[in-house]
């Protein structure tokens, strides 16, 4: 996953999702209510849980396994599925923070959870030995969190310096971003960012781009192309692709909360006091 900020100072983030080839495809992003916030997140359709999201408080959410040396998973966790949607009713990241202390991280294997404002984010670790919270300001972006099940360390020297070369040194552009998350090394699959391997692969790519006053969701299920075979390259306009865009405007009571609110077909319709739903026909 990795976080930039454009020249139009729009935060903009893109996951690639890595799973087991026996997992089941995930649905696509649908709005959902958390308390009295509503929220655009993809399904995990074995957990009912997710992996990444953007909420009308105008906060991005991610989170990745950690996959450290001296750990081993165990069976009888909570999923780590059910971690965003735990904090998606918050307002703000001194919010989201405070909610930490409540999930009980000793209850999940170890993760990475990443969350991100309009003017500052945070990310908490843990390891299965310590739970570590740290914050930082958007003058640190760009940045990169990676992980595999074949160990981090394994994967995070590679990518990272791809993700130098491309995007810190490159500066900070949609395209390079995008084109860093579809990257693959022919003679290094495994340890690709779009990666491969006999029991797993990277099934979709979710992009959110948030500005001051608006939030936009792609989710983009992968195929995998036959053996000896490359998957041609489509326009952007012809994938497959599922949009979902929301508009946050102040709440007419309020400074400082906004509320979504979108004018078509599937997207979500949100008033303060009114009912929430899809818009149009």
């Amino acid at each position: 996953m990795s976080l930039i900020r454009t020249r139009e100072e729009t935060l903009r983030l893109v996951c690639n999702r890595d799973e087991l080839r026996s997992r089941a495809p995930a649905l696509p992003p649908r709005p959902m209510t958390f308390g009295d916030r509503e929220a655009l997140l993809p399904i995990d359709s074995k957990s009912n849980g997710t992996w990444v999201a953007v909420s009308d408080a105008g906060l991005v959410f991610t989170v990745l396994n950690v996959n450290r040396g001296w750990i081993s998973a165990r069976p009888d966790t909570t999923s780590r599925g059910e971690i965003i949607p735990a904090l998606l009713h918050c307002d703000d990241l001194d919010h989201v923070i405070a909610r930490i202390g409540d999930l009980e991280a000793e209850r999940f294997n170890p993760f990475h959870l990443v969350s991100c404002g309009a003017s500052a984010g945070a990310d908490v670790l843990w390891d299965g030995r310590r739970v570590a919270v740290r914050r930082w300001s958007l003058d640190c972006l760009p940045l990169l969190f990676t992980s595999s099940g074949l160990g981090d360390e394994s994967v995070d020297p590679p990518r990272r310096e791809l993700f130098d070369r491309m995007l810190v040194l490159g500066g900070q552009a949609a395209r390079a971003q995008d084109e860093f998350h579809r990257h693959a090394w022919p003679n290094l699959p495994h340890l690709s960012v779009s990666m491969s391997r006999a029991d797993a692969r990277t099934v979709s790519r979710t992009v959110i781009e948030m500005s001051r006053d608006r939030a936009w969701m792609s989710y983009e299920p992968i195929e995998e192309a036959p053996a000896g075979q490359r998957m041609p390259r489509y326009p952007r306009e012809t994938m497959e692709c599922h949009d979902l865009r929301c508009e946050l405007k102040r709440r007419p009571d309020s400074n400082s909360l906004p509320y979504c609110s979108v004018d078509r077909a599937r997207w979500l319709r949100i008033s303060h006091a009114g009912a929430r739903g899809l818009a149009g026909d």
